[in-house]
């Protein structure tokens, strides 16, 4: 349960990360996406604790981590999660990634295949997104000449569907509150860490379960481009119509009933 977790700070390098941790059993890491942390996932824990170690933790720059000078980028925040994985003794683990940190369990396969059980992918892509990557841009622009909260509505039109959106209006304003409030500068280096990230070339040899999922009318991460992710790893793409890019916010039980299909099918593997 959410509420049951043990956090700590895990020091990786030249700084620390915040981590949560509930339950036992095979290791189940999550990793969340630009500008969120680890309680993106406060309902996998409650959902999945009972049969699982749930790990989740807030990437450099995010949350209760530490925010250390940029740049950043997605090797460097595998290279953090290595860390925290060797710190608690992680063995084995079943990696589940969205968005940004969908890039991150990427490159943590393709680096060291062994060590993971499974992959599983929503709403991300394997390579820079160049519509993506120029939506970084205009909001760390915004940010910087016309205010956090100018960036925060931009982040919120860019991950959440318009019926979303016109349906949960109180939620939208919380949500842009909550972003303006974030430290800018470890933000903006956040949203600039997938500048030449690309890990196509090894996922071909990626022989682990796994699964890819999209927003069916997810605009920053397109169901096309994460159809090329689950292209190169040889798997089908499972969309989730109706919803923008925050499929397990938007559509929590189609998205958390994907991602059970797939741990079952783990567990019969074994």
């Amino acid at each position: 349960m959410y509420s049951l977790a043990v956090h700590r700070k895990v020091k990786v390098d030249d700084t620390h990360l915040h981590v949560a941790e509930a339950g036992s059993g095979p290791s189940l890491v999550f990793f969340h996406g630009l500008g969120w942390t680890h309680a993106l996932w406060a309902a996998a824990f409650d959902r999945y604790a009972e049969r699982y170690r749930v790990i989740a933790g807030d990437t450099r720059g995010h949350g209760e981590s530490g925010k250390p000078a940029g740049p950043y980028s997605i090797a460097r925040f595998a290279a953090d999660w290595i860390g925290v994985l060797d710190a608690l003794d992680v063995k084995n683990p079943i990696l589940v990634g969205f968005s940004q940190g969908g890039m991150i369990a990427q490159q943590l396969a393709v680096n060291a295949p062994s060590r993971y059980k499974a992959l599983f992918l929503a709403c991300t892509t394997s390579a820079t997104n160049p519509v993506s990557f120029a939506n970084m841009e205009k909001r760390v622009n915004a940010m910087e000449t016309e205010g956090p909260a100018v960036a925060a509505r931009l982040a919120l039109e860019s991950v959440f569907s318009p019926a979303y959106r016109s349906a949960h209006a109180a939620q939208a304003e919380q949500f842009i509150r909550w972003r303006t409030a974030a430290d800018p500068v470890s933000l903006a280096s956040a949203m600039l860490a997938t500048r030449d990230y690309d890990v196509r070339a090894g996922l071909g040899s990626l022989s682990m379960p796994r699964r890819v999922v999209c927003g069916g009318a997810d605009t920053l991460t397109p169901p096309a481009r994460v159809a090329e992710t689950a292209s190169g790893l040889g798997t089908a793409l499972y969309s989730i119509e109706g919803s923008g890019h925050m499929v397990q916010i938007e559509q929590p039980e189609r998205f958390y009933a994907e991602l059970d299909l797939f741990l079952l099918e783990v567990a019969n593997k074994r």
